[in-house]
C-alpha cells in the first residue's frame, strides 16, 4: 500500500495503474491518496493516545508510591481530566467513563499496563526506602504548593483500602 501511494505521489503511476499492479482496489488507493477516511474502524476513542498514556502513567505512579488503584480509580482519573478540560462526553454518565472504557484502554495498552490481584502485606515485608520517600515528598511539595490548607486532608497511612482482602488493581507492566 505504502509503495503504491509513494509511486502515485511521485507521478510514476496513476491510481488506476497502481490499483492493477498492486492488486489494491481503486477506491482504497484513491481514499488513501486523498487522505479520506483516516479514522480507525469502530467507535472512536474519547482521548488521544497521548492523553490515555498520561492518565495511565499518573495512575501507575500511585501504584509505585504504594497505593495501587482499581479500575474505578482509573475511571475517576479520566473523569477528572475531562472535568478540568471542560469537556462533557454525552456517552459517559455524569462524565464518568464506564468499566468497558477502562477495560478497552487497558487492552489498547496491554503491553505497558494491566491488572493484577493485590493483597495486603505485613509492614515488615514492605520495602520503602529513603529515595522513594524523598521522591514522594518532593513531588507532594510541588503538587500542593498553591493548595490552601483547608483543602488538605489527613489520613491514617497504615491502609486506605475499604476491604483489606484481595482486589484487582491497576499496574504498570515491567
Amino acid at each position: 500500500m505504502e509503495e503504491a501511494i509513494e509511486k502515485i505521489t511521485n507521478d510514476e503511476l496513476s491510481i488506476n495503474a497502481a490499483s492493477l499492479q498492486y492488486k489494491i482496489p481503486y477506491g482504497t488507493l484513491y481514499n488513501k491518496y486523498k487522505g479520506l477516511h483516516g479514522k480507525t474502524p469502530g467507535g472512536q476513542p474519547v482521548f488521544t493516545h497521548q492523553e490515555e498514556l498520561a492518565i495511565l502513567r499518573a495512575a501507575a505512579t500511585c501504584g509505585d508510591w504504594g497505593f495501587p488503584l482499581t479500575l474505578f480509580d482509573l475511571r475517576m482519573f479520566a473523569k477528572a481530566h475531562l472535568d478540568r478540560q471542560g469537556k462533557i462526553i454525552e456517552r459517559f454518565s455524569n462524565n464518568l467513563p464506564g468499566v468497558e472504557w477502562a477495560i478497552s484502554v487497558l487492552k489498547r495498552h496491554k503491553h505497558s499496563y494491566g491488572q493484577r490481584l493485590s493483597t495486603n502485606i505485613k509492614r515488615s515485608r514492605a520495602t520503602v526506602g529513603r529515595e522513594s520517600l524523598n521522591k514522594y515528598f518532593d513531588n507532594l511539595h510541588s503538587e500542593i504548593e498553591n493548595v490552601p490548607p483547608s483543602n488538605i486532608f489527613n489520613y491514617d497511612e497504615s491502609n486506605m483500602a475499604d476491604d483489606p482482602g484481595k482486589k484487582n488493581v491497576y499496574i504498570e507492566e515491567e
